[in-house]
């Protein structure tokens, strides 16, 4: 009953002595005992079950009667198959898991691709402004203010493009909540750590640019057209 529900229509359901002492009492679901008994209340009664005596302590309805509703007969197998809350639950838990996994992926290569823009962008950045890095270092600058300049600006470029990035995740999230009728909320966290990520992929991919810019010689910077 605690999984199909139904309820104990008359009489009463086993007590805690019986199901322990294995006594000879049945309940009997509620169609089976107008088939044995007929008009006769079966509570209290005796009938044989396997060449045994039964006492008959209570008749059991049942919610939905499956098989009847799809003409079963007793000895035929089910034809539907019926979930518990636990076993939708389970499945419900897989499917995320796969979403999540699959979300991973696509976040990763998203950034991958990311990250070599990135890296394209400041390597040309540097190579355009290679007579810049020249005179600064004429002028004093050594190699890790120059790798600095360039790792501060790769910084800067993915923060502000992760910025943007999540305000118009923001914004359209906020236009389906409306179409859909919806009330969800990004936690301030998430927003901070995907800023966060934006800025240590500009570090990361900004490396290899800032590092050739702080290893130009000054002469042939200078010298460059």
């Amino acid at each position: 009953m605690e999984i199909l529900g139904g309820a104990i229509v008359s009489g009463r359901t086993f007590v805690s002595t019986e199901v322990r002492t294995g006594s000879p009492v049945v309940i009997l679901e509620e169609e089976a005992a107008q088939k044995v008994f007929g008009q006769l209340s079966p509570v209290g009664r005796l009938m044989r079950i396997a060449g045994r005596s039964f006492r008959v302590v209570g008749i059991y309805r049942l919610p939905l009667q499956l098989r009847k509703m799809r003409g079963l007969h007793p000895g035929d197998p089910n034809s539907f198959d019926m979930l518990t809350s636990d076993q939708v639950l389970s499945i419900f838990n897989q499917l995320t898991g796969v979403f999540f996994l699959v979300m991973i992926v696509l976040s990763s290569v998203a950034l991958m691709v990311g990250g070599i823009g990135v890296m394209a962008i400041m390597m040309v950045s540097v190579t355009s402004r290679t007579r810049e890095i020249g005179v600064r270092k004429a002028l004093g600058a050594t190699r890790r203010e120059i790798l600095w300049q360039f790792l501060i600006e790769a910084a800067t470029l993915t923060a502000v493009g992760g910025a943007v990035g999540i305000l118009v995740g923001l914004g359209a999230g906020q236009v389906l909540k409306g179409a859909l009728g919806l009330s969800t909320g990004v936690p301030v966290w998430s927003a901070v750590v995907a800023t966060g990520v934006s800025v240590a992929i500009g570090l990361v991919f900004g490396m290899l640019p800032a590092n050739r810019a702080a290893r130009l010689d000054p002469v042939e910077a200078l010298r460059y057209e």
